[in-house]
């Protein structure tokens, strides 16, 4: 009978340990239900999943809830205080209470987190019983120190009243032991709850979260090893699963390392970090070389031991295109098959295991830095947000959240991506565009940009494509439309621009290699004297300046020729080695004239504006605009500036400005070089049937106009589709309706960047002379003597004109002009 009691007995214990144990993460939103909390209910709220004090001024506040576990207990809760705490600003955690009000009398204990003095930014395990406290224990590290602290707390007390208290002052799950005591006095509890005390300025910065209140949980799981870290040739870091015991994590012989390295001079277990143990090796590693630590007979601080354990690990050094951008979800919505988020995906192009924490993704100007990110060898991993995270591990577990990666970090239209590692080495770049899709459809959402030829490592726009994949894009596999594509074309010279007297630009048609424009500084009779610095613009190194020993003269264009060793990213040596610099001049009326002009672009085409230095001037179009006018207000709309970068514009050249120059020459293949095309933003106002455009300077001086329209174009044509009007002679009148006349149908209705097809100079005339030109003229819109140009020069006025036109056989075709005085 006896037995059978004991059994009821302890069968009921059990249940009502079972129902008084709780938890409240704060997930519901509320503290008034499971459990439920009482006190000053009106001075707390719950903000984004976390329990907050919320008062207006100094006072002590409380909540509470029940609880009857006292002994065999552990107690678990998170804490942050943005403060130092003091006497007057801290938080108690009553783990034990026979009182609901935990402001007055009772009887049990308290967890006080700091009080006054420097020293004491420390637990304090305190006794109360009726209003009399004493401290039983205090705690050996200094975990309130700072002006925002975050604590994630474990208290455990066993049957005979041993209390051990452990933190860790980062807010994990990596506690240290901050004391032991025994004390039991008190041994039972109805009530668990906090204390808030406060003045003012603290009155909303206390926040609690993760209470749990159960029995004891026994560790019996070994530490193992999570990764190996090389910190340098003489250093690991060995991070472990869980905190490790202090005397066997510091003994170095349980630490070997392969090839001869042996045992380290020191083993030491980080103080913030009691996961990781710094080993130091007296003999150094090799770079880019395969070790295998091994380590035995460590234990973490429950007793356990691991057993024996080697890993592979390598002392790697990074070097430019180890890892490359593979490929690019700028606008990821609408979505196709993948989440609605955006992200970059890395390819290790080594053999090595890279772990990239600490290093820096760079978007535009804005830098984020990487956290643990380990990298496969030949593999891949996607960096997205951290809110996108859950979404994107449903694709690839090969994914990290970068802290502070915005949703729309990356630009739509394009930007410039960077990574670097750690001392600042820049290891890859890209800069994207929306051009790259090559598809319109894709251009608006849900398909990723994908690298065609990973091994292509610095290839630009002809090395990228929207991807094929029905989900819209591969993140953390091979991409769907990977293949073959070498970088075989040969690097140009494109420009040069005037930075000062001693300074040069070089701009080049794709990125370069930058230890060859380094060696531009050694080079000889290029044209410029001695080059005295080289300075590459990074990332991309498609641009760089040369500083020159000598200044550059007034008034003298130079002739610049580069080595012919000079070699782009993938090592073709450069083609088109010969540029032009010189020290601009300042542009006045006509120096440079509106030329031609296609305003009723044909399908697929694009709109643009033909430029032509008349003058005998280097003109810097970094200073000048491309605009429109109100006519009726007077002034410049649709202003665009024509550079941001030193463009310099010579004698006797032509310039094309469109806002695609790339679908311009497309339309009309036997277009200019490339240097005679320069893209903008936009174009200034116009519509198919015509407009005005002005060329202009910074200070909106207009240096030319010209207000164009349908009628200027040859009458018989059947479509002024895809027709450019064409200037016919730069030295007349911008103005003069008969100074234009559209462009001719065997050069394809336009000539962009080179000599206008109906361009007639003008034809010395004689004192007292008539001229015709041509004698013969054939006006059918062939491109061939479709003009005739009338000159004449009198001593005096007065004279009158009759101009007859005829054909072949004397036959009138039309009265020109009819008695109509002269100038």
């Amino acid at each position: 009978m006896k037995t059978i009691c004991f059994f009821v007995l302890s069968l009921l214990g059990l249940v009502l340990q079972g129902f008084s144990q709780f938890s409240d993460d704060f997930s519901d939103g509320n503290f008034t239900a499971n459990p439920v909390w009482i006190g000053d209910n009106d001075k707390f709220i719950v903000e984004a999943g976390i329990l907050r004090l919320n008062d207006n001024a100094a006072g002590q506040s409380y909540l509470a809830t029940t609880n009857s576990m006292a002994l065999n207990t552990q107690w678990d809760f998170w804490v942050r205080i943005a403060f130092s705490p003091s006497n007057g600003n801290h938080p108690r955690i009553y783990l034990i209470s026979d009182q609901q009000n935990l402001r007055g009398a009772l009887n049990g204990y308290f967890l006080q987190v700091g009080r006054d003095g420097t020293d004491n930014k420390r637990l304090f395990l305190m006794r109360q019983t009726g209003t009399t406290t004493v401290q039983v224990m205090a705690g050996s590290q200094n975990l309130a120190a700072a002006s925002n602290n975050i604590m994630r707390i474990r208290v455990t007390r066993n049957a005979a009243g041993l209390w051990t208290v452990w933190a860790d002052e980062r807010g994990g799950n990596l506690f240290l032991m901050q004391g032991q005591v025994t004390d039991i006095t008190h041994t039972a509890t109805s009530w668990f709850g906090v204390v808030c005390n406060y003045t003012s300025g603290n009155s909303k910065n206390f926040f609690f979260d993760d209470f749990r209140v159960g029995a004891i949980e026994q560790d019996t799981q070994a530490p193992g090893v999570d990764r190996i870290e090389v910190v340098s040739s003489n250093q690991l870091n060995v991070h472990f699963t869980e905190v490790v015991e202090l005397n066997s994590a510091q003994n170095i012989a349980n630490y070997t390392v392969s090839r001869g390295i042996g045992s380290p001079l020191t083993a030491t277990r980080n103080t913030s970090r009691p996961n990781m143990v710094n080993l130091f090796f007296a003999q150094p590693l090799e770079i880019n070389v395969n070790y295998e630590l091994q380590i035995r007979n460590i234990q973490d601080q429950s007793g356990n031991i691991m057993g024996s354990f080697a890993g592979n690990f390598v002392n790697y050094v990074p070097t430019r295109f180890d890892i490359t951008f593979n490929e690019i979800m700028a606008n990821p919505v609408p979505a196709i098959g993948l989440p609605g988020v955006e992200y970059i995906e890395l390819h290790n192009t080594t053999n090595f295991r890279i772990n990239m924490e600490g290093w820096i993704f760079q978007h535009g100007t804005t830098r984020r830095t990487l956290p643990l990110a380990i990298i496969e060898p030949r593999g891949y991993l996607v960096l997205t947000t951290e809110g996108g995270l859950a979404g994107m591990r449903a694709f690839t577990p090969n994914v990290v959240g970068v802290p502070g990666l915005t949703a729309t970090a990356l630009t739509n239209s394009g930007a410039t991506l960077s990574l670097i590692a750690p001392g600042e080495q820049l290891i890859s770049f890209v800069e994207y565009s929306d051009r790259w899709y090559r598809n319109p459809t894709k251009t608006n959402g849900g398909w990723s940009l994908e690298k065609i030829d990973p091994l292509n490592l610095c290839g630009g726009e002809e090395n990228w494509i929207a991807s094929t994949s029905s989900l819209g894009g591969t993140p953390g596999s091979v991409n769907s439309v990977n293949a073959n594509n070498p970088d075989n074309v040969r690097p140009s010279l494109i420009r040069m621009g005037f930075i000062n007297p001693t300074t040069v630009r070089l701009f080049f048609s794709e990125s370069m290699s930058e230890a060859s424009l380094l060696a531009l500084r050694n080079a000889t009779n290029t044209g410029l004297g001695n080059i005295s610095e080289v300075i590459p613009a990074i990332p991309l190194f498609a641009v760089a300046d040369l500083v020159l020993a000598t200044p550059l003269e007034i008034r003298r264009i130079y002739e610049v020729t580069l080595p012919e060793t000079l070699t782009d990213c993938a090592g073709n040596l450069i083609e088109n080695r010969r540029g032009r610099v010189a020290i601009p001049d300042s542009a006045e009326q006509m120096d440079v004239v509106i030329n031609e002009v296609l305003f009723n672009p044909p399908t697929g085409g694009a709109r643009y504006v033909e430029l032509f230095n008349r003058s005998n001037k280097v003109i810097d179009l970094r200073n000048h605009i491309l605009s429109s006018k109100d006519t009726i207000m007077g002034w410049l709309t649709s202003v665009q500036d024509l550079s941001a970068e030193s463009f310099l514009f010579f004698p006797g050249e032509y310039l094309v400005v469109s806002s695609n120059t790339q679908a311009v020459r497309a339309t009309f293949p036997t277009s200019g070089p490339r240097a005679s095309f320069l893209n903008i933003g936009t174009m200034p106002s116009m519509t198919n049937s015509g407009g005005i455009v002005v060329f202009a300077n910074k200070a909106l001086r207009e240096l030319d106009a010209f207000s164009f329209r349908e009628k200027m174009h040859f009458p018989l044509l059947t479509s002024y589709r895809g027709v450019a009007l064409e200037r016919i002679n730069p030295n007349l009148p911008t103005q003069q309706t008969s100074n234009w006349h559209s462009a001719a149908q065997s050069v394809g209705f336009g000539t962009p960047g080179l000599v206008n097809s109906q361009f007639k100079p003008e034809t010395a005339v004689a004192q007292g002379e008539i001229t015709i030109e041509p004698q013969v003229f054939s006006p059918d819109h062939d491109g061939y003597n479709d003009l005739l140009l009338i000159g004449y020069k009198f001593d005096q006025s007065g004279f009158i004109a009759t101009v007859r036109i005829f054909d072949r056989q004397g036959r009138l075709i039309r009265n020109l002009v009819r008695a109509e005085l002269l100038a």
